[in-house]
């Protein structure tokens, strides 16, 4: 943890933004929301819509039923402030997501999932696109 902020964002290192307006959308999107959610992204318009939570100029999000993958993910210090940091002891490509997205419903608190679209990238390795 570098600094005291009121999110942290993780990315994996194949994410790829290609909106420039990304980070202002996302807090648009993330203030519908309940503030102890972790936001995170879907690319899968049937996972978004499974439990739906709001359709806006902004995007789409829905409720997650199981958890937020972890290429990127977004939480607040609400969240973090419950269960901790990201924990990157898993190592690479490690069940880390799987552990804090099974730890958020047992305390009480909601994953929120942002449709979003995939871009083309290199071969048996697509990066992912915000």
């Amino acid at each position: 943890r570098a600094v005291d902020a009121p999110f942290y964002i993780k990315f994996d290192n194949d994410m790829h933004i290609t909106a420039p307006d990304w980070l202002d959308r996302l807090f648009r999107l993330y203030a519908r929301v309940e503030p102890r959610s972790t936001l995170g992204p879907s690319f899968s318009l049937e996972e978004v819509r499974r439990q739906p939570h709001l359709r806006c100029e902004d995007g789409e999000l829905g409720i997650c039923v199981s958890n937020l993958c972890g290429q990127c993910l977004m939480v607040p210090r609400a969240v973090s402030d419950i269960l901790g940091y990201w924990s990157e002891d898993y190592g690479l490509y490690g069940a880390e997501d799987g552990d804090y997205g099974l730890r958020m419903p047992v305390c009480g608190l909601s994953a929120v999932l942002l449709l979003c679209r995939a871009v083309d990238g290199t071969p048996g390795h697509e990066p992912q696109g915000l």
